[in-house]
């Protein structure tokens, strides 16, 4: 994986961790419109997504 592609994938795991912590004060409308608006199911989605980027993320630093 070149450098350019490492810097996606941590752009990526901080964009899916902050979605998250912002999802956390939201109202269960709110959220929903939060996760239509990037395409995602639910937040049990997200929480699967983030967890396989940031190991990925992890085993690159490795």
């Amino acid at each position: 994986m070149n450098g350019n592609e490492k810097e996606l994938l941590e752009k990526t795991v901080q964009f899916l961790e902050d979605l998250g912590k912002q999802s956390k004060f939201l109202t269960p409308g709110e959220h929903k419109v939060l996760l239509r608006k990037y395409g995602i199911g639910n937040i049990e989605a997200l929480r699967r997504f983030w967890k396989f980027k940031k190991k990925q993320l992890e085993d690159l630093k490795i």
